[in-house]
């Protein structure tokens, strides 16, 4: 007899359907506290330290670029140097693009590798501006995503 009357069942699925916007409104606001907790993160790397798979070395700050190439003494052919070095201002975009390369190399971790050979690249990214809160990691030699990250590099160090 409850659900014979139309006075009776109109509450009962009204307050059903609001349950159900309710529950799909709540995962949606989850997915965007998410979204932002990532953003977030992405804005904790402070700077990065990259050594090139010749023994060149690269600071990544968030304002600034600098390399600091092999000298001959130091290079294990004693032939091979990295040039010259190089300090660049670096604006916020090419900051955040240079963050998101190393973020797709980090999350790609069937490119890792544990020894450092010659060609690979390795990776120091700091997280809130301390020396003790990094992640890092070696990215095998002749990779798709390590290529595109070298030549990214060379591209903003030959800018006049």
């Amino acid at each position: 007899m409850l659900f014979n009357s139309k006075i009776n069942s109109t509450p009962w699925f009204l307050i059903f359907y609001f349950g159900i916007l309710l529950l799909l409104l709540s995962c949606r606001s989850t997915n965007t506290t998410n979204s932002r907790n990532l953003m977030s993160n992405q804005q904790q790397v402070t700077h990065l330290d990259y050594t090139d798979g010749n023994g060149n070395n690269y600071y990544i700050g968030q304002n600034e670029l600098i390399y600091k190439p092999i000298e001959v003494h130091e290079s294990s052919s004693g032939v091979y140097s990295g040039g010259q070095p190089a300090q660049i201002p670096l604006d916020p975009s090419q900051y955040a693009q240079l963050i998101k390369q190393v973020q797709g190399m980090e999350t790609a971790t069937n490119t890792h590798i544990q020894n450092r050979p010659k060609g690979s690249g390795a990776f120091s990214i700091y997280h809130n501006g301390s020396t003790k809160s990094k992640t890092q990691f070696i990215v095998r030699p002749n990779n798709q995503l390590l290529k595109a990250w070298n030549n990214t590099l060379k591209q903003l160090l030959q800018k006049p």
